[in-house]
């Protein structure tokens, strides 16, 4: 049972950081510096 929640809980974590990730991908498009978010991304979704 606890298995289970901390495993739903590391899938909720890793959804919002998809979530942020497109955010910042969104964002990119708009910034001056596209290769700063890809990188940031990066840290985003390897954490």
């Amino acid at each position: 049972m606890r298995k289970e929640r901390s495993s739903e809980r590391q899938l909720f974590l890793s959804l919002t950081q998809v979530e942020a990730c497109k955010e910042s991908l969104l964002r990119m498009l708009r910034m001056p510096c596209p290769l700063l978010s890809l990188i940031l991304c990066k840290e985003i979704t390897s954490t």
